[in-house]
C-alpha cells in the first residue's frame, strides 16, 4: 500500500507541475485542540477514559488543486480497566497528507495518506504491565460534492495496522445554516472483506464565533456485532484557530481550503485515523 501511495503522490504531483494550476496560490493554516470523554463497552470490560488531543493542519491551494499536510495527536487514558483493574494510558502521533483537485463551486477529488504511531502503556495488571507501539497505514481517495448549503463526502481505501491490512469506506453529509456555522452526520465501514466489518458513525457541529476562532463538539463511535460486541465511544469539545480566507466562513475554509483529518476506527487501543 506505501508503494501505491507513493507513486500515485508522485504521478499527481508532475502532473500539477505542468500545468497552471498554482497560480496565484493560497494558504491557510488551521489548528485545534480538544478534551473529552470516552467509553468502550466489550466483554468484561465497560469503562470510561479521559481523552485530549490537538492538531495543526496547513493548506495550498490553487486554481484547481490543493495540497494540505496535518500533525495530530491524541491521548486515552483509562483507570481500573479490565478484570484485572489496570491503568491504561494510549498515545498517538499523525502525519498526514492530502493531494488532489478541487472547485469551491462543485466539489473536489484526490488522493489520501497518512502515516501514525501508537504507543500503549499498561500498569498494574501484574505480569501483562508493560509497553508497546504500532503503526498504522492508511492510502485511499477522497471525494466532496457541494450542493448549496450541503456538502456530501465519500472516502474509501486500505487501513494497515501492522500487518493486517483491510478495507474501508465511510460517507458523510454537511450542512451549513449559514455559512459561520456547519452541522455533520456520517457513518461507514471498516474490514470491509469480513462477514461482520466494524460500523463507523459519528456526528458533530462546529460555529465560527469570531473570525479566527471558533467551537465545535464531536461524536465518532466504532461498533462490532460479533461475539463480544463491541462498542466505542468518543465525545469532545474543543476549539479552533483559522487563518488565511480573505472572508472568513467555514463554509469557505471547508470548500476552499480544509480537508477532512481523520477518517478511521477508534479501539480500546486508541484512536486510529
Amino acid at each position: 500500500m506505501r508503494s501505491w501511495l507513493s507513486v500515485a503522490t508522485i504521478t499527481i504531483w508532475i502532473l500539477f507541475a505542468s500545468t497552471s494550476a498554482w497560480s496565484e496560490p493560497r494558504v491557510a493554516v488551521r489548528g485545534e485542540g480538544f478534551v473529552g470523554y470516552d467509553h468502550v463497552d466489550f466483554g468484561p470490560v465497560d469503562e470510561d477514559a479521559f481523552e485530549g488531543g490537538g492538531g495543526i493542519s496547513a493548506a495550498l491551494t490553487g486554481d484547481r488543486f490543493y495540497l494540505q499536510g496535518d500533525v495530530l495527536g491524541d491521548s486515552i487514558q483509562y483507570d481500573d480497566i479490565g478484570p484485572f483493574d489496570a491503568d491504561l494510558d494510549s498515545d498517538s502521533v499523525v502525519a498526514a497528507l492530502h493531494l488532489g483537485w478541487r472547485n469551491p463551486e462543485r466539489g473536489a477529488l484526490g488522493i489520501a495518506g497518512l502515516y501514525e504511531h501508537l504507543e500503549f502503556e499498561t500498569r498494574g495488571a501484574g505480569f501483562l504491565s508493560g509497553s508497546s507501539d504500532s503503526e498504522v497505514w492508511r492510502g485511499g481517495v477522497e471525494g466532496e460534492l457541494f450542493l448549496g448549503p450541503v456538502s456530501l463526502a465519500a472516502n474509501a481505501g486500505l487501513l494497515q495496522l501492522q500487518d493486517d491490512t483491510t478495507g474501508y469506506v465511510d460517507f458523510g453529509i454537511a450542512f451549513y445554516p449559514t455559512e459561520r456555522a456547519r452541522v455533520h452526520l456520517g457513518g461507514g465501514v471498516a474490514d470491509i472483506e469480513e462477514s461482520e466489518p466494524w460500523g463507523l458513525i459519528g456526528a458533530g457541529g462546529e460555529l465560527l464565533l469570531l473570525d479566527p476562532l471558533s467551537l465545535f463538539a464531536r461524536w465518532d463511535a466504532t461498533l462490532v456485532d460479533d461475539d463480544t460486541d463491541y462498542e466505542h465511544h468518543s465525545f469532545v469539545v474543543g476549539a479552533r484557530l483559522y487563518w488565511g480566507a480573505e472572508t472568513p466562513s467555514l463554509l469557505v475554509y471547508d470548500r476552499s481550503y480544509f480537508k477532512r483529518t481523520c477518517v478511521a476506527p477508534i479501539f480500546v487501543t486508541g484512536r486510529t485515523c
